[in-house]
């Protein structure tokens, strides 16, 4: 990924089912900023300014990546976690903060939310994980479909049950 917000070949939602992003912050202005440098055309930013309004967004549209500041009006990150976490289909989660620290860091991650930014924002960093963001949903999401389908079992087709048993030595 270049710094101009390239991503890498083969990682990018299909043309059907864009990148949908959701920001949920209290301040239009961290909104606006990742909006300015989240510009890739398969991108598509939504902003919610509360939990409540976050949870009724998540029962109708799947997102691939959740941005949550540390503090909203009604909860805080870990509340919109939650929220995440019970979608069908749960985003990534990249929480921010001016007061970033290793502490809440290491909470983020230990909580199932996949990094933590600091505000404001560094372009380039906002790029490379949102887009590592975006992969890891990306991969979760094939790795359930994948456990979802059974192996087709079909007469035949094993050739390792057709072969009789060799008899060992003295049988």
């Amino acid at each position: 990924m270049d710094d101009r917000g390239t991503l890498c070949p083969g990682a990018l939602p299909d043309s059907q089912a864009p990148g949908e992003i959701l920001v949920a912050a209290p301040e239009q202005p961290d909104y606006a900023a990742l909006c300015g440098i989240l510009t890739h055309p398969h991108w598509k930013l939504h902003h919610v300014p509360n939990v409540r309004e976050a949870r009724a967004f998540l029962e109708h549209q799947p997102v691939a990546v959740l941005f949550s500041d540390t503090e909203l009006p009604d909860g805080g990150w870990e509340d919109v976690l939650d929220e995440a976490t019970n979608s069908p289909e749960p985003p990534s989660m990249i929480v921010f903060s001016r007061l970033a620290d290793d502490r809440l860091w290491a909470e983020v991650l230990n909580l199932g939310g996949y990094d933590l930014l600091e505000t404001p924002f560094h372009p380039a960093e906002v790029r490379r994980v949102a887009h590592a963001a975006w992969c890891n949903w990306k991969n979760n999401r094939e790795r359930a479909v994948l456990g979802r389908r059974k192996p087709q079992a079909t007469a035949g087709s094993d050739p390792i049950a057709q072969k009789p048993l060799a008899a060992g030595p003295g049988v």
